[in-house]
């Protein structure tokens, strides 16, 4: 059982991600595909699923890769975008499998394997298929994972919150990739994987400190926004943020602004954020905990 502190944390986290990339994005506060994706598996988290059920993937189907359409080359701007959608549905498994950090890295590693979110046939791309053999994805997906619960939990910032839980080469690089990304620098994504690469981005911005209080988290997402990191980083780092803060750490102008598909607004990702916490738990719908967090 959470308390209410942690579920502050954890019905913030959709609600920073998405700011984050809405605000990286340039598209008046509508969050993109990116956020879409995590929004499409929090929905199922919502409802009691768990994220290692293969009918939950088979359910998803090709619409997990929402914004792919026809064969081609895969240009770069494009892997970016496949390889942010696979971290960025960590966080709602994260949300799920609190309780459970062993399942947690299992289903992390689940999502960003391209299962269930492969596009398969006419609708492939080369992105997807790059994405699919990113061999880092697992070990990128897994840390932020576990970050993100911690961050929940426990209040604070640590990437290298899931570390120990890597096989023993791949700790040892991410401890020179996390280092370098606590001096506010990046790696090539060659070292790192295009997963990896949108997570060392998210720890860049963040640097060591992160924000030091919660007062500070505008100030770090939308430097980060407007600086050209990629979106997918700024939206791993405002769910970092928000994880580590709670609600009070995204602006109440960004939480009446913020929409995307389905159809969802700022106050329904906080809702989806409770919803999903209490994955498998009998809940009210109707509820009035933190729902007046936008008036």
């Amino acid at each position: 059982m959470v308390t209410p502190e942690q579920h502050d944390r954890s019905a913030a986290v959709l609600l920073g991600l998405a700011a984050g990339d809405a605000l990286a994005s340039g598209d008046d506060f509508a969050w993109s595909e990116r956020t879409a994706a995590a929004v499409d598996l929090a929905l199922l988290m919502a409802d009691g699923r768990d994220p290692r059920e293969a009918d939950l993937w088979e359910e998803l189907g090709a619409d997990a890769e929402p914004g792919a359409s026809g064969p081609g080359a895969a240009d770069p701007e494009a892997v970016r975008l496949a390889a942010g959608r696979r971290l960025l549905r960590t966080a709602p498994v994260a949300l799920a499998l609190l309780d459970d950090p062993v399942a947690l890295a299992e289903a992390a590693r689940l999502v960003s394997s391209g299962r269930g979110t492969a596009v398969t046939g006419s609708d492939r791309t080369d992105a997807d298929a790059d994405t699919e053999t990113d061999t880092g994805a697992g070990d990128a997906a897994v840390l932020f994972g576990l970050s993100l619960r911690v961050a929940i939990l426990e209040g604070r910032l640590d990437p290298r919150a899931g570390l120990a839980t890597l096989p023993a080469e791949a700790r040892a690089a991410w401890e020179a990739h996390l280092a370098a990304a606590g001096q506010g620098r990046t790696v090539d994504v060659q070292r790192v994987g295009a997963v990896g690469g949108v997570l060392q981005g998210a720890w860049a911005i963040l640097g060591e400190a992160g924000a030091a209080d919660a007062s500070l988290v505008e100030q770090v997402i939308s430097r980060a926004a407007h600086s050209g990191a990629d979106p997918a980083s700024v939206a791993a780092a405002g769910a970092l943020l928000a994880g580590r803060w709670g609600l009070e750490a995204v602006p109440v102008a960004w939480r009446r602004r913020l929409h995307g598909r389905p159809g969802l607004f700022g106050i329904d990702l906080v809702r989806l954020g409770m919803l999903s916490t209490r994955s498998g738990v009998p809940h009210d719908p109707d509820d009035p905990a933190r729902m007046d967090v936008l008036r």
